[in-house]
């Protein structure tokens, strides 16, 4: 899974910064897969996995908590 931040345009990251709501869902979007991964577990006594939504709803709103603190140095 390749990921990077590169990816996205510093205009759309600084916009995420100030708050604008568009460019923090185009980020999440970017991470999806990974919050997803990392919000999946096994389901006790199966071999299944599942998604688990609250898991992924916390690490959503740690990025957005972490996007809004971010500092840009240059």
């Amino acid at each position: 899974m390749k990921n990077n931040v590169m990816n996205l345009p510093i205009s759309t990251i600084e916009l995420a910064i100030s708050g604008d709501k568009d460019s923090i869902d185009m980020i999440i979007r970017q991470y999806s897969m990974l919050i997803n991964t990392y919000s999946t577990r096994k389901v006790s006594g199966t071999n299944s996995y599942q998604l688990d939504s609250y898991m992924k709803e916390s690490i959503e709103v740690e990025l957005i908590e972490a996007i809004l603190r971010f500092k840009i140095r240059r």
